[in-house]
């Protein structure tokens, strides 16, 4: 699992994500950034595609995240650390990073709870071992953008960077028979439609005006 998470992040460095902008000039670029993808207005139809979100590092430093399209698929997991769904739902999230490793599957956390701090995730990630990343979405413009509003949610991306599924990563939190990401990723890398692209989350909703 360590080895795991090392290529996860060596993926995530290689592919732009978490990379840092820089100190002050880089909060004034992270400004701008900010500005631009609250611009970007409505959140995205399935379909689309985005280049970027708007993060921040373990650190807490501001970054441009570039979502890569390399042929890979792209799941970004929704967090709160208050979230029980979150923490019920880790297994299962494990279980998908051992069928699907960074050879197949680009995969990042992002907590767009405005009340988790960068320490707060931290000692989560460490209490449950979590062999990913955990970006913050301070003001939940990235989760808006995507058109997430709740933790334990997904959000699955084909290998080109288009939005392909959002919604629950399964049909139940305690005795699920259906696996909405697995059935997405399977249904990509089978060149299919993807069915369902939409399902009901079953996590906690994030305290952001909409």
């Amino acid at each position: 699992m360590l080895v795991l998470g090392v290529l996860l992040a060596c993926v995530l460095h290689t592919s732009g994500v978490g990379r840092p902008s820089g100190t002050s000039a880089g909060d004034a670029r992270a400004d701008q950034l900010a500005a631009a993808l609250r611009a970007r207005g409505r959140p995205i139809t399935l379909g689309e595609k985005v280049p970027w979100l708007l993060l921040r590092d373990a650190n807490d430093r501001p970054a441009k995240h570039a979502l890569p399209a390399d042929g890979r698929p792209v799941v970004i997991w929704f967090w709160s650390c208050l979230c029980r769904c979150v923490r019920d739902c880790e297994e299962r999230i494990v279980a998908l990073l051992e069928a699907y490793p960074a050879a197949r599957l680009h995969f990042f956390a992002v907590d767009s709870n405005p009340d988790d701090s960068a320490f707060d995730i931290h000692r989560l990630r460490t209490s449950m071992n979590s062999p990913y990343e955990v970006f913050r979405d301070v003001d939940g413009a990235s989760a808006r953008h995507l058109g997430v509003d709740a933790s334990a949610s997904v959000a699955v991306f084909d290998g080109e960077g288009r939005l392909r599924f959002r919604g629950a990563i399964d049909n139940d939190l305690y005795e699920p028979t259906v696996s909405y990401v697995l059935g997405t990723l399977e249904a990509l890398a089978e060149e299919r439609p993807v069915d369902p692209t939409t399902a009901p989350s079953y996590g906690c909703r994030y305290p952001i005006a909409r």
